[in-house]
């Protein structure tokens, strides 16, 4: 600095000075703040996107009519429809006419399913490979073991004492219901 500049130059410089700095200083944490916020909307886009997705399963289902019947279900219980791109059963039941190859290709919905009847005597466990995509093209390999003599340990009671065709109408009501769900 010159020896001769007035109190009101060297104020003037140092404002200009220390604006630059605090104006850098500024722009560093907007900078650091915009990052933040990009990474935040990215993470909050895939977590929305992880909860909407589709999540098809294989599982066993019961009606009970007088006894058990078993069902092989397939279910989106996602939020997005899903397309079966592969469906393989790792356990021959074909010998039971146990077929849901029709479903390759098949646009399953949110909370559609499919049920396939399963023979009662049919036991052992099936591993269901569930290969599938979104609509936005994002694929998922699931793999499902699925256990078909489940229900062998458990029964149904009924009352002794009603008529059979009562008995039967409200079994036929309940089993309607909880294919509905």
């Amino acid at each position: 600095l010159e020896a001769n500049m007035t109190l009101s130059e060297i104020i003037e410089i140092l404002s200009i000075i220390f604006s630059t700095i605090i104006g850098a200083i500024s722009i560093y944490y907007s900078n650091k703040a915009i990052k933040i916020a990009s990474e935040a909307n990215k993470l909050t886009a895939e977590i929305t996107a992880d909860a909407n997705r589709p999540v098809v399963v294989a599982y066993l289902e019961t009606v009970e009519i007088e006894s058990f019947h078993k069902y092989m279900v397939i279910k989106n219980f996602g939020n997005t429809p899903a397309t079966i791109l592969d469906l393989k059963f790792m356990w021959s039941i074909d010998k039971y006419d146990f077929n849901m190859s029709s479903l390759i290709g098949c646009t399953i919905a949110p909370s559609q399913k499919f049920m396939h009847f399963i023979n009662d005597e049919t036991e052992g466990i099936v591993r269901v490979n569930i290969i599938y995509q979104t609509a936005t093209g994002q694929h998922f390999d699931e793999v499902y073991q699925v256990k078909l003599n489940a229900t062998e340990k458990l029964f149904w009671i009924g009352n002794g004492e009603e008529d059979k065709q009562l008995k039967f109408m409200k079994n036929a009501t309940e089993a309607f219901i909880k294919v509905l769900k």
